[in-house]
C-alpha cells in the first residue's frame, strides 16, 4: 500500500508561527484519517532508533508527499534535504502537494528564489569554514552534514522552481474546506499508482497531454471513430453526387462502390469498439507493472552474464600462463576526511589474503586501483564470476553486472539513468525492468574503466573535468539510491588527477609482480602443455636468456599485460638476439608492435590480409569507435555514415531511398487520367519484361534523385 507522507518544520511550539503550523498539520492529518488514510509524519511515526537519514530518503521517494512550506522550512537543513531529494528523484510535479504558508508566499517571485539560493550558498560556505578549523580526527561527525548542505545547494534552484510552477491554494481556504482539494488530488495520485512501481528517479513518467499531442490520439478509440465518421460521410457523399473519386473507386473495386466504402467504415467501427472496451477494461482493472524478471528470464540473464565473463577472460588470457596477483589495502587518492569513512581494517596499507568477491561482500563499497596492464579488469571479471556463483545458492541474490564507464559522457541527467540505459542496451535487459533493477538493488554495479572516461575528448584538461563530473555523479547516485554494494575499477594516475575521494569504504591496490615471480612464471612456461604450448615454450626460453641481463626487461615484464604480450610475440628462433630497447617506455612500445605484428602474421596459419591493409583498417575502426563514443564494436553497429568514402555513403542512400521513392513515384504518377485507370490491364504485370522496365526506370530515376 502506498504511504502518504508529510514534510514540515516543527519544534517551535509556543510561537505564533509554530502553533499555526502544528494546527494546520493536525487538521490535515485528521481530515485524511476521516477518509481512512494515515499520514506519516516523522514527529509521531518514526520508529525508535531508526536512522533519520533513512527516514528522510524514504520520505523523499514517497508516492505522495505533502510539503508544508514555511520560512522555517526553507531554512531547515532537514526539511530542505527532504525537498531537494524529492526533486532529485524525479516526477516532482506529480508526487509533491505543496501547502505554502503566508510567511513563504513570496516564494513565487523569482527574486525570492534567488535569495534562497544565495542563502544556501552562504550556509554551505560557512559550514565548510567551520569544518576546516577542526582536526581531521574530529571531522567525521560533520562530514555528512557538509555533504547534505552541498546536496541542497546544488538542487535548491530546481526544487524551488518546481514548487513555484505548481498552483497553490491559500491555507485559510484549505482549512475552511477541511483540505478537500488536497485530499482529492492525493487520492487520485494514490489510486493512479495502485499496483504500479514508483516513477524512477531522474525520469519523469511521460503522460499524454499538451507536450505529447500524438500520445493523446494514436491508437485511441476517438481516432478510429473519427475515421469511421469520415469514411461514412465520404461514402454517402459519393452515393448522392457521383464524382471522379467514385469513378476511380469503381474502377479499382470492379463497380462495387457501396460495398467498398461500407467495408472500410465497418473495419474502423470494429476497431473503435475493440479499443473502447479495451480502454474501459484497463480503467476498471489497472494492471500492475512487473518489477522483476521471471524465473526463466533471470536464469537466461545469469547464464548470459556467466558466458560473457568467461569469454572475456578467455580472450584476455588466450591460454597463457596465469600469474597470481597480490593485493593490498591502499590510501592512494584518499584525503584525511575520506580515510575516516573507510572500514577500520582498510585504513592501514597492508597485504590482503582472500578473493576479491569476499572483499566486496565485506566492505560493500570497493575501489580497485592499479597501473596500466596490471590485471584489474581480469580481477573484476573473476570477482563477477565469484558473485554469480552465489546466485546459484540464493535465487534472490543480486546479479553482478560490469558497466564500462568509458561509455559515460555526462550527457545523461543523472548516473542512475545512465545505468538503466546501459543495462538495457548492453545486456539486452528488458527496458521496462531496468529502472526497478537499479532502484530495488537487483544488480551489483561493477564500474570498470574509470580511467577511460573522456577518451573521446581531445584535450587532457577536458578529460579530467569529465572524470571529476563522473565521480560527482557516482556520489549523487549513492546518495539518491543508498546503493548497498558496488565496485569501481581504475588506473592510479587518472584517478588521482580527478581528485580521488571516491565514495567507497575500502581501496584495494593490485600490486606489481616481483621479478622473482616473473622468473618462476617463465620457467613454468617452459613446460606449458596448454594451447600454443610450443610457441610459449620458445618465447619463455628467449625471455629467460635476456631476463637477468637487461633491467628494462625485468621492469616491463612485471606488468601482466606486457608479460603476456611477450609470451605471444617473441617465440621465433633468434628472438633472444633481438636488440631490446634499454628504456622501459620504449620496450613497452616495442612489445605492443611485436604483438600486433605476430597476430597479423601467425606462424601456424596463412594470413588472410596484407599487414598494411589490416593496420590501416584497424586505425579506421578505432577512429570510428572514438567518433561514436563507443567502447565496443559489433557488425550490427555498422551504419552508412561509417563508410570511409563520402561517395559510397551517397550511393548507399541514393540506392535505398531513390529506389523506394522511384517505385512510389512510378505507381503514383499523377498524370494518369481516370479513363486510363479504368482501362488498366493488371494482367500485363505478369510479364517479366514489364517488371524489368519498371525496375530499370525507377532505379535510374531514384539513384539520380538520391545523388542530386
Amino acid at each position: 500500500m502506498h504511504k502518504i507522507y508529510i514534510s514540515y518544520a516543527w519544534g517551535d511550539n509556543g510561537t505564533d508561527g509554530g502553533d499555526s503550523r502544528e494546527q494546520a498539520v493536525d487538521c490535515l492529518c485528521e481530515a485524511f484519517a476521516q477518509r481512512g488514510y494515515h499520514v506519516v509524519r516523522d514527529k509521531q511515526d518514526m520508529p525508535y532508533r531508526k536512522p533519520i537519514r533513512e527516514f528522510m530518503n524514504e520520505l523523499a521517494g514517497a508516492t505522495a508527499l505533502i510539503a508544508v512550506i514555511s520560512e522555517k522550512y526553507l531554512r531547515s537543513p532537514y526539511c530542505m534535504y527532504e525537498l531537494t531529494a524529492a526533486w532529485d528523484r524525479g516526477d516532482f510535479r506529480h508526487r509533491i502537494f505543496p501547502i505554502v504558508l503566508p510567511d513563504a508566499r513570496s516564494l513565487y517571485d523569482d527574486r525570492e528564489q534567488f535569495r534562497w539560493v544565495a542563502h544556501w550558498k552562504k550556509e554551505l560556505q560557512d559550514y565548510e569554514q567551520q569544518v576546516a578549523h577542526i582536526d581531521d580526527a574530529a571531522k567525521e561527525g560533520f562530514l555528512q552534514k557538509l555533504r547534505d548542505r552541498a546536496f541542497i545547494y546544488q538542487r535548491v534552484s530546481g526544487a524551488l522552481a518546481g514548487l513555484a510552477g505548481l498552483v497553490g491554494i491559500a491555507p485559510e481556504k484549505l482549512m475552511e474546506s477541511r483540505f478537500a482539494e488536497v485530499i482529492g488530488q492525493v487520492e487520485k495520485r494514490v489510486a493512479g499508482q495502485a499496483g504500479r512501481w514508483e516513477t524512477p528517479p531522474g525520469r519523469e513518467e511521460k503522460r499524454p497531454g499538451r507536450s505529447d499531442p500524438m500520445g493523446r490520439w494514436a491508437g485511441s478509440p476517438r481516432t478510429f471513430l473519427l475515421f469511421f465518421i469520415f469514411v461514412t460521410a465520404l461514402g454517402l457523399w459519393g452515393e448522392f453526387s457521383p464524382n471522379a473519386l467514385r469513378t476511380q473507386i469503381e474502377g479499382l473495386a470492379g463497380g462495387r462502390y457501396t460495398l467498398s466504402w461500407a467495408l472500410v467504415a465497418a473495419v474502423f467501427f470494429l476497431l473503435f469498439l475493440l479499443q473502447y472496451f479495451q480502454k474501459k477494461k484497463e480503467k476498471a482493472e489497472p494492471q500492475a507493472i512487473p518489477t522483476t524478471l521471471t524465473d526463466e528470464q533471470r536464469q537466461r540473464f545469469l547464464h548470459s552474464l556467466r558466458t560473457r565473463y568467461r569469454e572475456r577472460i578467455r580472450q584476455k588470457m588466450d591460454g597463457r600462463i596465469a600469474i597470481e596477483l597480490e593485493l593490498s589495502y591502499s590510501r592512494i587518492g584518499a584525503s584525511a576526511p575520506q580515510l575516516l569513512r573507510f572500514d577500520e581494517e582498510a585504513q592501514a596499507e597492508k597485504d590482503i589474503q582472500g578473493e576479491l568477491a569476499g572483499l566486496l561482500q565485506k566492505h560493500r563499497h570497493l575501489l580497485i586501483l592499479g597501473k596500466p596492464g596490471s590485471g584489474k579488469t581480469t580481477l573484476l571479471l573473476d570477482m563477477a564470476l565469484g558473485l554469480l556463483e552465489k546466485t546459484r545458492k540464493n535465487p534472490a541474490a543480486p546479479a553482478p553486472v560490469v558497466f564500462n564507464l568509458a561509455g559515460w559522457t555526462g550527457e545523461q541527467p543523472n548516473f542512475t539513468l545512465w545505468l538503466q540505459e546501459t543495462l538495457a542496451s548492453a545486456y539486452d535487459y528488458p527496458k521496462e525492468l531496468a529502472a526497478p533493477a537499479i532502484h530495488l538493488h537487483q544488480i551489483i554495479p561493477l564500474l570498470d574503466g574509470f580511467d577511460e572516461v573522456g577518451l573521446h575528448l581531445a584535450e587532457e584538461e577536458a578529460r579530467q573535468q569529465l572524470r571529476r563530473r563522473c565521480l560527482d555523479a557516482i556520489h549523487r547516485y549513492m546518495t539518491a539510491t543508498d546503493a548497498p554494494i558496488f565496485a569501481i575499477c581504475t588506473r592510479i594516475k587518472e584517478y588521482t588527477e580527478a581528485g580521488g575521494n571516491a565514495p567507497v569504504q575500502a581501496q584495494v591496490l593490485v600490486k606489481p609482480i616481483t621479478p622473482e615471480k616473473v622468473r618462476q612464471a617463465l620457467q613454468k612456461a617452459l613446460h606449458h602443455k596448454g594451447p600454443h604450448r610450443y610457441a610459449q615454450r620458445e618465447a619463455a626460453a628467449n625471455l629467460l636468456a635476456v631476463f637477468d641481463q637487461q633491467q628494462a626487461v625485468q621492469e616491463v615484464l612485471c606488468t601482466p599485460f606486457y608479460f603476456n604480450a611477450a609470451l605471444q610475440s617473441l617465440y621465433q628462433p633468434g628472438d633472444e638476439a633481438i636488440a631490446y630497447p634499454g628504456e622501459a617506455e620504449s620496450l613497452q612500445q616495442f612489445l605492443v608492435e611485436q604483438y600486433v605484428y605476430r597476430k597479423l602474421n601467425p606462424v601456424d596459419a596463412q594470413p588472410k590480409y596484407r599487414v598494411e591493409d589490416a593496420q590501416r583498417w584497424l586505425v579506421w575502426l578505432a577512429g570510428t569507435i572514438g567518433n561514436t563514443k563507443n567502447v565496443s564494436f559489433e557488425l550490427a553497429d555498422f551504419q552508412p555514415y561509417t563508410l570511409r568514402l563520402p561517395k559510397a555513403y551517397s550511393i548507399t542512400y541514393g540506392l535505398a531511398f531513390g529506389l523506394a521513392g522511384g517505385l512510389a513515384g512510378g505507381w503514383g504518377e499523377s498524370t494518369i487520367y481516370t479513363e486510363e485507370i479504368r482501362k488498366w490491364d493488371l494482367s500485363k504485370l505478369r510479364s517479366l519484361r514489364t517488371w524489368w522496365n519498371i525496375l530499370a526506370f525507377t532505379l535510374a530515376g531514384g539513384l539520380a534523385f538520391g545523388l542530386a
